[in-house]
């Protein structure tokens, strides 16, 4: 679909997954964290993907306890 500055866009509506959203669990993030330091010769890069999950999964474990 082309859009000229005349022309109204509008988006369609949004999909709705059928599928409950995914987590970052501490397994996850290791299992990155172990495949990373494989490719990076033993050191993991800070701010690489592996911390991110790491990250992602303590804030949510964090929530988690906070709850409780």
């Amino acid at each position: 679909m082309i859009v000229t500055q005349t022309q109204d866009f509008v988006r369609p509506p949004a999909l709705v997954s059928a599928e409950p959203p995914a987590f970052v669990t501490k397994d996850d993030a290791s299992e990155a964290q172990s495949a990373e330091s494989t490719i990076y010769g033993g050191h993991n890069p800070t701010g690489g993907m592996a911390a991110k999950m790491q990250s992602a999964a303590d804030k949510r474990e964090h929530a988690r306890r906070s709850s409780m």
